[in-house]
């Protein structure tokens, strides 16, 4: 249960939207208090069990016989498929490149201390994106 006096300042609005989808419901006027209902309690269960997903899928679609394709790859898959894309946003900041004189070439100073850096593991099940 949560009332005026526990601290549960969301405002208004919040404890309004939450009582009208039925996810809380008010049990007493002054001082106002709210207690959660059973399908919020449902609907907080359902949130926290669901896995978070492991992989990316990605969906193609033939334009001719719109036939579907559902393509998934982890997250290991798509960092080893994309170890230069990756090596040169790692390196670009840090690294200051610069063009030497009038031409077309590049000097970059810090490509191995760039080649030093090693991919680790993401011991969350959280993704960046």
């Amino acid at each position: 249960m949560t009332s005026d006096s526990q601290g549960a300042d969301i405002g208004r609005e919040w404890f309004d939207v939450l009582t009208q989808l039925g996810l809380l419901a008010r049990v007493q006027r002054s001082p106002a208090l709210w207690e959660m209902t059973q399908q919020g309690e449902d609907l907080l269960e359902s949130l926290s069990a669901k896995p978070r997903p492991e992989s990316l899928a990605f969906e193609f679609m033939h334009p001719g016989s719109q036939e579907r394709r559902t393509v998934s790859l982890t997250k290991n898959e798509i960092g080893s498929g994309m170890e230069d894309v990756l090596y040169e946003k790692l390196v670009a900041q840090f690294c200051s490149c610069e063009s030497v004189g009038e031409t077309n070439v590049v000097d970059c100073n810090c490509d191995e201390y760039g080649h030093d850096f090693e991919l680790i593991a993401n011991t969350e099940r959280t993704a960046v994106f």
